[in-house]
């Protein structure tokens, strides 16, 4: 594997973020109202001792809360505050970096799109509206930050032993070259990584080769989610549950609920990441994806 092909994947994830934040509300139509709607509130874990408790819990605690252990990134609001959270991170060091890098890449993007707004937004502000998620990403992007190129060069001086480094480089060998070989290592991460962003990397060198997260051999797939693609999106999601209850950052303003959401943001249609999930989709991928997040967090 050549560094300089790594250097490629890693700039365009980053780049692919800000990109769709750029562009994204521009677009006269809206992905979302093509999903079954869904109405079921999302519940979430407290800690827990077992896949069972676990998701017992998700359904009498709401996932918003996610217990009452403040996370990571509950008390970040602006990128000045995200940058000093990175900075003392050393265990997770890898997630703090990728966290700060798509920000950073974002607030680059934001400021492009403020000078230069697309021939729709100065409609709407002729109009009198308010695009909401632009305005949160504006008040978030408080400081210049580190550029995103010395922070993927610090993402890049990892140690092998790093679990995201070694999930990321899986995941871009799985890309170059497909291979049943790279299904036990993706595995053992998706079994043991703590950091999400490993835990993605592995997960997706799965999917790439039509397999599935080893936690759903404890939850099986039910009836009504027959289709492969509702069996995919629903692993996805119970990914990014397992994020938001173990880094936080998925409230109104958080972090998460800003990357994540573009179209029903600018709206003020949601606030956060719960709304977000039961507006796209349907009610049986949220609710087996609270059961498979339940089993993925009570792994670790």
């Amino acid at each position: 594997m050549s560094r300089p092909l790594l250097v490629i994947s890693l700039a365009t994830a980053a780049i692919l973020a800000a990109v769709v934040f750029l562009y994204g509300s521009s677009r006269s139509g809206d992905a979302e109202s093509n999903r079954p709607q869904a109405s079921d509130s999302i519940r979430g874990p407290s800690p827990v001792t077992s896949a069972s408790d676990s998701i017992a819990r998700l359904q009498s605690s709401n996932f918003g809360d996610l217990g009452t252990k403040s996370k990571t990134l509950d008390a970040v609001q602006s990128l000045s505050s995200l940058s000093r959270v990175a900075s003392s991170s050393l265990e997770d060091r890898g997630q703090a970096l990728n966290e700060l890098r798509l920000a950073v890449t974002t607030c680059e993007s934001v400021k492009l799109r403020s000078a230069l707004p697309t021939r729709a937004e100065t409609q709407r502000r002729a109009k009198g509206q308010i695009d909401r998620g632009l305005l949160a990403w504006q008040r978030f992007c408080d400081t210049q930050g580190e550029s995103a190129d010395a922070l993927l060069k610090e993402q890049l001086a990892l140690p092998a032993s790093n679990e995201v480094a070694q999930a990321m480089g899986l995941r871009l060998m799985a890309i170059e070259k497909p291979s049943e070989d790279a299904v036990p290592l993706a595995e053992k991460l998706v079994n043991t990584a703590k950091e999400p962003i490993a835990l993605e990397a592995a997960a997706d060198v799965l999917f790439g080769l039509d397999r599935d997260l080893p936690q759903t051999k404890s939850v099986p797939f039910p009836a009504n989610l027959q289709y492969r693609e509702m069996q995919v999106d629903a692993q996805r999601l119970a990914l990014e549950m397992y994020t938001c209850q173990v880094r936080g950052g998925c409230g109104p303003g958080g972090l998460y609920t800003l990357l994540r959401c573009n179209q029903p943001c600018s709206r003020g249609d949601v606030n956060s990441l719960t709304e977000l999930w039961n507006k796209e989709y349907p009610t049986e991928v949220v609710s087996y994806a609270r059961q498979l997040s339940a089993v993925i967090a009570s792994q670790r």
